[in-house]
């Protein structure tokens, strides 16, 4: 993902907060579900609050005490993979 860019949810996908951290998100159109874990749910919040995918990296590495490499790798899966499901509108700037 390019540097600065800020993907961002699309509005028909559902975010349910389970007791245990994990997450799940429903696309209401498509009718396609996918389980978040601790990491990929604070991924998500990150993503909900508008945040660049730098910003979320970073914030992925201070939260869980991970280093910056391993935090910019899970975030580019993610944000891969929830976008190859349409849970995201796409980058914007």
């Amino acid at each position: 993902m390019a540097q600065g860019a800020r993907p961002m949810p699309q509005p028909n996908v559902a975010y349910t907060q389970l007791p245990n951290g994990e997450a799940v998100l429903l696309h209401m159109e498509k009718r396609k579900y996918y389980v978040l874990n601790v990491t990929a749910a604070r991924i998500w919040d990150m993503l909900s609050e508008g945040r660049t995918a730098d910003e979320m990296a970073a914030g992925l590495a201070d939260e869980f005490e991970v280093d910056a490499e391993h935090a910019r790798e899970s975030v580019s899966r993610l944000l891969s993979e929830l976008g190859s499901g349409g849970f995201l509108r796409g980058p914007a700037r």
